[in-house]
């Protein structure tokens, strides 16, 4: 893995009434982002993520027992649309980038967020947890930035996520069949460990 390489994640919880609300698995998508986060803190790679305000107080959950070298690893954007609104785990966090603001408009303000992140980052791997339409948004942006970015939408946390692993045709058992997530993402994430990471057994 390129020392400038990072995974994005991409996870939501969505409210009722909300596009994927129905089939969301609340349980199975904060276990994914936990485990996520675990396999790379111990596999040494770095991954990016926008601050959603339900993901996270999860990806810090994991994070705040990394060691000092490990806690640079996670690099967290928000905009500042939501400058002192932000959940107070955010503060944790060494990595903040905050993005433009534009007055008055939030969608035209996460849009700004998402083409930074992902104009920022060379992105070797995205993953996709639950989600509400969000999670479709940044799909579609980073493949048609990146299209060389291997896309990993997970249909067993259910949510958008779960569609588009339908829609789009993905054929990766591990991705709807189990919800064993840290043994899933040792063996998905396995080819993009740093050589300095070490394994540890669980």
């Amino acid at each position: 893995m390129h020392k400038n390489s990072k995974i994005f994640l991409s996870a939501g919880i969505p409210s009722e009434g909300r596009e994927g609300f129905d089939t969301i698995n609340r349980s199975a998508t904060a276990g994914a982002v936990m485990a996520f986060t675990r396999v790379c803190a111990e596999f040494n790679i770095p991954f990016y993520f926008g601050g959603q305000p339900a993901i996270t107080p999860l990806v810090w959950s994991v994070a705040k027992d990394f060691s000092k070298k490990e806690k640079p690893l996670i690099t967290i954007y928000q905009s500042r649309f939501f400058e002192g609104k932000t959940p107070h785990e955010v503060d944790y966090f060494e990595n903040i980038v905050w993005t433009e603001k534009i007055e008055g408009n939030l969608p035209a303000s996460i849009k700004a967020m998402r083409n930074q992140m992902f104009s920022e980052n060379e992105t070797v791997a995205a993953i996709f947890l639950g989600g509400s339409n969000g999670i479709r948004d940044e799909y579609k942006l980073l493949k048609d930035i990146s299209p060389q970015t291997r896309m990993l939408p997970f249909a067993s946390t259910g949510g958008v996520s779960k569609k588009m692993y339908e829609s789009e045709g993905i054929n990766e058992a591990e991705l709807t069949e189990s919800f064993a997530y840290y043994q899933i993402f040792k063996d998905l994430l396995r080819d993009y460990k740093d050589d300095a990471g070490n394994i540890r057994d669980s």
